[in-house]
């Protein structure tokens, strides 16, 4: 398998199998590894070795292959926190024209709220509307950037105890979320993963009067990846 096969291929496997081929790519023996960190080296041994043209085109390929791994370990990260969503969820993303696995991740920087709770985030370290995330503890989540009112703010769904896909919570301003079939429920908690799917459809279909996602437009910047 090839590092130049096309991004399609990667799109039209299931997610397991996008996964897979991830990790076999990713993973190459250690001595390349290590031979193609020497190789960058030979810059520093002499000048005679620096300008030798056999060895700048050697520096290319290994300096090349690096990035390849690098990135591919990334996208392996990202794809990994894609599959702890429900199904559903995922769907729903796709329905929306906005897959999860070409949204950006944010860096939380090992932060957590009290009671662990993800509601710090300020809308200035959520460069787009949608991102996902993983917290210091393991968490999945997803970061909203909405407009309410005039104002900015950050909503945050995610895991609330690692490893534990049944329970969702959310962190940040309170939003009231309606639905017509039922009585009015609120953010922090939001329970089972088909209650998740029911808050996010909302959000997508700006169904919570006055609120709506910031930035729709901006939702695909990640280029970390083969398959993004």
């Amino acid at each position: 398998m090839s590092l130049s096969l096309s991004k399609d291929f990667f799109i039209s496997l299931p997610e397991d199998l996008q996964i897979e081929s991830i990790t076999y790519l990713s993973k190459s023996p250690k001595q390349q590894q290590e031979s193609d960190l020497w190789l960058l080296t030979t810059a520093l041994v002499s000048k005679m070795w620096r300008d030798d043209p056999l060895l700048q085109v050697e520096r290319q390929k290994a300096a090349t292959r690096l990035r390849q791994r690098a990135s591919l370990s990334l996208c392996l990260h990202k794809m990994q926190i894609v599959t702890t969503f429900p199904g559903e969820l995922r769907q729903l993303f796709r329905a929306h024209r906005q897959p999860m696995n070409r949204l950006a991740i944010l860096d939380l920087g090992g932060r957590t709220g009290n009671t662990d709770y993800i509601d710090f985030l300020c809308p200035e370290e959520v460069p787009s509307g949608l991102m996902l995330f993983k917290d210091a503890l393991g968490r999945s989540g997803i970061a909203f950037k909405l407009q309410e009112q005039g104002e900015t703010h950050v909503q945050t769904i995610f895991q609330r105890y690692p490893g534990i896909r049944g329970l969702w919570v959310s962190g940040g301003r309170n939003v009231r979320l309606r639905n017509s079939n039922e009585a009015c429920y609120k953010f922090p908690y939001i329970g089972p993963p088909t209650e998740m799917v029911r808050v996010v459809q909302e959000l997508f279909e700006g169904a919570i009067p006055g609120v709506r996602i910031a930035h729709p437009e901006e939702q695909f910047n990640c280029s970390c990846c083969l398959i993004c």
